[in-house]
């Protein structure tokens, strides 16, 4: 009888077998925009998207990522910690598997095989640093172990900045076999600017006050021989080598025409990109980051996006306005940002609402009559209609990606009905109040926000019923651009800062807000006024404005870490009385989420590693406080 097992030599006999089991080695990446999904190793989009502070749900206990807000993830009750430990090493066990049979098999050219070599190495690179950002301090895999080695063969823990190094390493050897750019059908592929993309993002991480020189939390955080795993010295060269890569990063990435996604890219309102006018500045600034992350026909800003499938849990599904025809999903309007993260945008004038002088912020929760053409966007005025002063004289992006009440919403069909491309809004507005048809209503159990607001950041303007398919940003341009500047601001001195506000001034311009210099010096208020050229003053900015340019990117839950301010995560989510039926009681007061209790604890600046885990090898060391 013949043996009709499966044999490894059956993965790459054929050329296209060989190019299917390269791609098995990039299952193993997160996925930051959908959870529950079917695909394995796919529950990390909680981590980054719901748990950062920025949006909440209805789902509350009932939904495991909710452990991370609850703070009640643990070694011995991390369930969703784990599908960060065990994937990472799964991937970089897939490559080197790929790559030791590499060399015998089959492949459509020799070109590919070593295209395919720089791939395999490029992901060992990046499932290290989705170790080391998760973890901190990993392990360093330089080969694949046999299925029945022992694990007392397993490698220690090595330190943060001998991962760095590895990962360094890893890319270097990778980089000459990256291509420039591949045949768009293989978008989501490694290529060279995808590599300096991450070294630019393993380099920022490693000179934050978290990894760098963290004695205040991590003194005692030693190998068995006594070496400690995180720098107990602060070192500015970290952020100088920070500085050098991003750059360099910067500067391939533009010669080779990647650009911030502007006007001619988002041209005028159209029945596949609707929503928006292109009469208006701040209109032209909204379309702009409204399709910049989700425009498939101009990618010209995203470096590596993640062209796998959305499920209906996904950020698109769950963030869609209430409707109540032909809309077959149970999970929409439950995307929910939380005040918090409202009042983190900007105003119009591009400052913090605390320090614009010509910002009433005392009275920001004041009841108003919606003022004529209050988003910019030339909708149809409604005058009698009113929300809170809060919503009123923000940023282009507040009003592209926040739904609040008699707010707008951009949607080409709205209840089975087409709308006029020069309507293409929710008629009369987000009815949030309840009862109301985007509101909370009595017993409910699903479709509403729990705050009072809708995202609408990468829900598309032109969708109907279905799923409209796009890449989600891993890397994209206007993050190496803060990048460098925050750098260069760590870095300090007169000419670093100045060019710092230079690259800021770049993301802040295509967001339809001043440049930071005019900013501060024509709006602020006296606690910023003439410090534009202050590195503290400029510290917060890129901060903030890292905070609301990547808003639900998945970026939030990981730079409040680097920067030792996540205790921002101990506070209960704001909102609004859902249960107001009137605007005077919607708007009431702002009242903590009741669903659930937030808290973190110092030992979550660091994700706690399977207590079955430390038991199978005793050699890899828990980290510190749990």
């Amino acid at each position: 009888m013949p043996d009709e097992r499966a044999k490894l030599e059956d993965s790459y006999n054929t050329p296209s077998k060989t190019e299917g089991f390269l791609y098995s080695c990039y299952t193993y990446m997160p996925m930051n925009r959908t959870s529950q999904d079917s695909q394995p190793y796919q529950s990390w989009y909680p981590t980054a998207l719901l748990t950062g502070g920025e949006v909440t749900t209805y789902y509350k206990a009932n939904e495991p990522e909710q452990l991370f807000t609850m703070g009640l993830y643990n070694p011995t009750n991390n369930s969703i910690v784990s599908h960060r430990w065990w994937p990472t090493w799964k991937g970089v066990r897939q490559c080197y598997e790929f790559l030791d049979i590499l060399d015998k098999a089959q492949v459509y050219t020799e070109a590919d095989r070593e295209i395919y070599r720089a791939e395999a190495k490029f992901l060992i690179a990046y499932y290290h640093f989705c170790s080391l950002q998760a973890f901190g301090p990993t392990l360093i895999i330089r080969k694949k172990y046999d299925l029945d080695a022992k694990l007392s063969e397993l490698p220690a823990r090595s330190s943060y900045d001998e991962v760095v190094a590895f990962i360094d390493e890893m890319l270097d050897e990778a980089m000459p076999g990256l291509v420039e750019a591949h045949n768009p059908m293989y978008f989501g592929r490694a290529t060279k600017h995808v590599a300096r993309a991450l070294r630019s993002r393993v380099h920022l991480y490693a000179a934050s006050p978290l990894f760098n020189g963290n004695s205040e939390f991590y003194s005692n955080f030693v190998d068995e021989n006594g070496k400690h795993l995180i720098s107990q010295t602060y070192d500015v060269k970290k952020w100088e080598k920070c500085a050098e890569v991003t750059l360099d990063a910067i500067q391939n990435a533009e010669k080779a025409g990647y650009k911030l996604y502007g006007d001619v890219e988002a041209g005028a309102p159209t029945q596949e990109k609707p929503g928006f006018t292109d009469q208006t500045e701040s209109g032209k600034a909204q379309r702009r980051v409204r399709y910049c992350t989700i425009d498939n026909q101009n990618l010209c800003e995203i470096i590596w996006g993640d062209n796998r499938g959305e499920s209906t849990y996904g950020v698109q599904i769950r963030s869609s306005v209430r409707q109540t025809k032909q809309i077959p999903y149970t999970q929409t309007n439950s995307t929910a940002p939380t005040l918090q993260m409202v009042e983190l945008f900007y105003t119009e004038h591009g400052l913090p609402i605390d320090k614009d002088k010509t910002y009433d912020y005392a009275n920001r929760y004041q009841i108003a009559y919606l003022p004529a053409n209050f988003d910019g966007n030339n909708y149809e005025d409604r005058p009698n209609d009113r929300s809170i002063k809060l919503h009123f004289n923000r940023e282009p992006r507040f009003y592209s990606w926040i739904g609040f009440h008699n707010g707008n919403y951009e949607i080409a069909r709205y209840n089975a009905a087409a709308l006029p491309l020069n309507k293409s809004y929710v008629p009369g507005g987000l009815r949030m109040l309840f009862n109301g048809a985007h509101g909370f209503k009595k017993d409910m159990t699903v479709h509403y926000s729990v705050t009072g607001y809708l995202n609408k950041k990468f829900t598309h303007p032109g969708f109907t019923n279905t799923i409209i398919k796009y890449p989600f940003p891993t890397f994209r341009l206007a993050e190496l651009y803060l990048n460098y500047a925050e750098a260069l601001i760590e870095i300090g001195g007169s000419n670093n800062l100045k060019i710092a506000k230079k690259y800021m001034d770049k993301v802040r311009k295509r967001a339809g807000i001043p440049g930071v210099d005019e900013s501060i010096q024509k709006y602020a208020n006296d606690e910023w006024k003439g410090k534009e050229n202050e590195q503290e003053t400029l510290r917060q900015f890129v901060r903030q404005e890292r905070q609301i340019e990547f808003y639900l990117e998945g970026q939030r839950f990981w730079d409040l870490r680097r920067w030792k301010i996540a205790e921002k995560l101990d506070e209960p989510f704001l909102c609004w009385n859902i249960e107001g039926a009137s605007v005077e009681e919607f708007f009431k007061a702002p009242q903590p989420n009741m669903t659930l209790t937030n808290h973190f604890y110092k030992s979550q600046y660091l994700l706690p590693i399977s207590a079955s885990e430390l038991e199978k090898t005793p050699q890899i060391i828990q980290n510190p406080f749990y």
